[in-house]
């Protein structure tokens, strides 16, 4: 297996980025859980996310929690697991969802993608707009 493959390949367990991005998304696990305890269920919005990411908690963890997850992108996408996951095609910057329509808001580096700094901001808007409770991963400028 060539070192690009082990740090790079998220979707394949003995890799190093899927053992990174697993250790990581602890954090995301424990808001999806309190909020299950609080509410019986979690509605998560992802912004600029896919199906295929949510691979690596699991489609059973979050059907098993009675999770729905959002995914708003401005590309086109079939889903697999539509008693998990719906599209809405748009942008993440304007999502003309209502306020607080949801329980949590998740997003995996999508905000450097959005454009200049007035778009980066309408971003984050959105991101504190549409949930009392957001997780949001950003690249480390020192990643390489």
């Amino acid at each position: 297996m060539a070192l690009t493959h082990r740090i790079h390949d998220y979707d394949d367990p003995r890799s190093l980025g899927f053992r990174f991005r697993v250790a990581r998304l602890q954090r995301l696990v424990g808001l999806i859980e309190l909020t299950v305890y609080h509410t019986g269920g979690c509605r998560i919005v992802d912004l600029g996310g896919t199906e295929q990411y949510w691979k690596i908690l699991g489609y059973d963890f979050l059907r098993s929690r009675g999770c729905t997850v959002r995914l708003v992108n401005p590309r086109p996408m079939e889903l697999a697991h539509r008693s998990v996951f719906e599209h809405q095609q748009g942008d993440a910057c304007a999502t003309g969802l209502a306020d607080h329509a949801f329980d949590l808001v998740h997003s995996n580096s999508t905000i450097e993608h959005v454009g200049d700094w007035h778009r980066m901001k309408l971003f984050a808007g959105e991101v504190r707009r549409l949930a009392p409770a957001y997780f949001v991963q950003t690249p480390n400028f020192w990643f390489p």
